[in-house]
């Protein structure tokens, strides 16, 4: 798979929302999630992660989904 160099239209739009509720790291990661849900074939932390070309360690966008407040 190519990897995915920016958010889908949709997701950019709809982060809008959410910059109340998240920090710049969240939120940044919270997309990435998002856009690995809608294009990803491995729809796992990793998977999603993996498909990023500037993916840094995927416990960052796991602690995201697992124990942030």
């Amino acid at each position: 798979m190519l990897p995915i160099v920016s958010h889908p239209s949709v997701v950019s739009f709809g982060l809008s929302v959410f910059r109340k509720v998240f920090s710049r790291p969240q939120l940044r990661h919270f997309a990435n999630y998002l856009t690995g849900l809608m294009v990803c074939a491995k729809r796992t932390v990793k998977g999603i992660n993996d498909n990023f070309p500037a993916h840094l360690d995927q416990s960052a966008l796991n602690y995201l989904l697992t124990d942030s407040a």
